[in-house]
């Protein structure tokens, strides 16, 4: 925006078209400046001027009036253009006003001035209105006139603009809301698609369980579809059914267990061993199920056997040191017997190469020649 002050030279005609044209609206009924509306009021309006115009009174305190009353009005005001939605444009002109008289003050001639001010607005690279008044400077702009430019910024259309700037809003969050519906539809669509997915995986798992192969085992295997039911589906729409049944059916499983390790334990071999190892089934059993169902009968069994126990542990750690040291002396024959087999390989191998190689057979003391260097070679 720009204010511009400029001073023009006074003559008759320019005199006579000021007085007409300041008599000629001196008469006028003050304009009507709409208050602003709902609307209207979201806008924000700039007035301002240049830097270096900023400190020209007349601009100033026109300037000052307006943004006074637009104030009044309701309207919100702007200090800075890029916050503003409308930018009005204040542009002033001043003239000398001839005069019969010349008149001084302190030596300096005393000039009167005409000004001519005019407000136009801007919204959108478009101009919304212009008004224009003439004043003179030493009266100043009176409240009629300030109103004439307020009507720039605050007539028609700029209540056009506004419905314009909310329609445009409102349409925009509908598009916004529009999608935002949209979004959550789909992901409600894909929430539920999901669900149907997990419902009908779990009826699946649900329909390979048989609680009463858990609940009353039979084997130690009844138990496995309701565990890997509950593992994938803790909180599945069995859940609540299938835990109860499964903790009853551990504890079915742990005594077949029981009686399964129980009979694989060898009591009756411990009973009346014939080896160190014919009571290691019970020792695990004990292990497996400190307070099994056959606790006392395995204490019972390992506590009559212990002296026979130990005594053929004795006698197979005996054994076994006999038998380690016969295996000791017949590795010692054979490595032996391995090397004597060794060295007469090597030592025939020595005579063959006297005779072959050291010795030539055209030799005449071929045969002194083998004798002395299977002597000195091949016997060392």
């Amino acid at each position: 925006m720009r204010a511009r002050v400029r001073l023009v030279a006074g003559s008759a005609l320019l005199l006579a078209a000021f007085t007409a044209a300041c008599g000629g609206s001196s008469g006028d009924p003050a304009p009507k400046v709409p208050a602003a509306s709902e609307e209207t009021a979201r806008l924000t309006i700039f007035v301002g001027m240049p830097e270096e115009e900023r400190a020209a009174p007349l601009a100033r305190k026109l300037q000052s009036a307006i943004v006074a009353r637009l104030s009044g009005l309701g309207y919100s005001v702007a200090t800075e253009e890029a916050e503003a939605d409308v930018v009005a444009t204040l542009e002033l002109t001043v003239t000398p006003k001839p005069s019969v008289l010349v008149v001084y003050v302190n030596g300096v001639q005393k000039v009167n001035y005409a000004v001519h001010a005019a407000l136009t607005a801007k919204a959108e690279r478009q101009v919304l209105s212009t008004a224009t008044v003439d004043y003179d400077a030493e009266e100043g702009a009176s409240s009629r006139q300030v109103d004439v430019l307020v009507q720039a910024v605050s007539g028609r259309r700029l209540q056009a603009l506004a419905k314009a700037r909310k329609a445009r809003a409102d349409k925009e969050a509908k598009a916004e809301a529009d999608r935002r519906d949209a979004e959550d539809e789909r992901r409600e669509e894909a929430a539920a698609a999901q669900r149907k997915a997990r419902e009908d995986a779990d009826a699946a798992a649900w329909a390979a369980v048989n609680l009463a192969a858990c609940t009353e085992p039979v084997d130690l295997s009844g138990c496995e579809a309701l565990a890997a039911y509950l593992k994938k589906f803790p909180e599945g729409a069995h859940a609540r059914e299938g835990k109860p049944a499964l903790e009853r059916g551990q504890v079915a499983q742990a005594r077949l267990r029981d009686e399964r390790d129980w009979t694989g334990a060898g009591v009756e071999t411990c009973k009346a061993p014939k080896a160190a190892a014919d009571c290691d089934g019970v020792k695990g059993y004990l292990e497996k199920h400190p307070a099994g169902k056959h606790v006392d009968e395995a204490r019972a069994a390992l506590a009559s056997t212990r002296d026979t126990i130990e005594k053929l542990r004795k006698k197979e750690e005996a054994e076994e040191a006999k038998a380690t040291q016969r295996r000791e002396a017949e590795e010692a024959r054979s490595a032996a017997k391995a090397a004597a087999e060794q060295k007469a390989r090597e030592r025939q191998e020595c005579v063959s190469d006297c005779k072959e190689n050291q010795c030539g057979w055209r030799m005449r003391n071929y045969e002194t020649c083998v004798s002395v260097c299977i002597a000195r070679v091949c016997n060392r």
